[in-house]
């Protein structure tokens, strides 16, 4: 999972798409595609040049000269960071601070943020197997959360918040291991 840290804002193509920029004035992250003057879609838009934009890439060694590898601020974990975040400030915002709860709307739905629906990941609804990913671990969590309120009604929010996050991380990592990768991979990969 790469983040791309607003390179909406960086053009490689002029004129409304007509041009590619010269490479003088071409950010570095710049990597346009030429449109030809036969493509059936584009041609009769006058669309000769889609930008498009490389992730930022890291490097370990910055006085050395070698390949780049993709930044990605998501951990590598079955931690369900894209349901709570990567760091405090986005698990922040998904809190609704209620009983240990994850914000929903009145429906029950991911909350809306200037028109997009939002969880842990900023792309929770790029595509419907994302959203529908993001909204069963949301409401997950939150059918967890008012079950162990009821049950433990001396407990602190943050307490119930927490608890709930670990078992269903747990469910999560359950359902990956012992159902998923099997499928996937097959049961003779997973013998040892």
């Amino acid at each position: 999972i790469n983040f791309i840290n607003n390179l909406e804002s960086i053009r490689c193509c002029s004129n409304y798409n007509k041009n590619q920029l010269p490479s003088s004035l071409m950010h570095s992250l710049c990597l346009p595609i030429t449109i030809s003057r036969s493509d059936p879609f584009y041609a009769p838009q006058n669309v000769r040049c889609m930008g498009f934009v490389r992730s930022n890439t890291i490097s370990n060694n910055p006085y050395q000269v070698e390949v780049g590898e993709q930044a990605n601020a998501a951990t590598s974990y079955l931690d369900l960071s894209p349901i709570y975040g990567s760091d405090y400030d986005r698990m922040r915002k998904v809190r609704s601070f209620n009983g240990g709860r994850l914000k929903v709307d009145m429906k029950n739905i991911l909350p809306l943020e200037n028109g997009n629906y939002y969880s842990g990941d900023v792309r929770a609804t790029q595509t419907p197997f994302l959203a529908i990913f993001h909204s069963l671990f949301t409401r997950s969590h939150n059918g967890l959360a008012e079950k162990l309120g009821s049950l433990n009604r001396h407990w602190s929010e943050e307490k119930l918040f927490q608890e709930a996050r670990k078992i269903n991380i747990a469910i999560y990592q359950n359902f990956i291991y012992d159902e998923w990768l099997e499928l996937f991979l097959g049961s003779e990969s997973l013998e040892l």
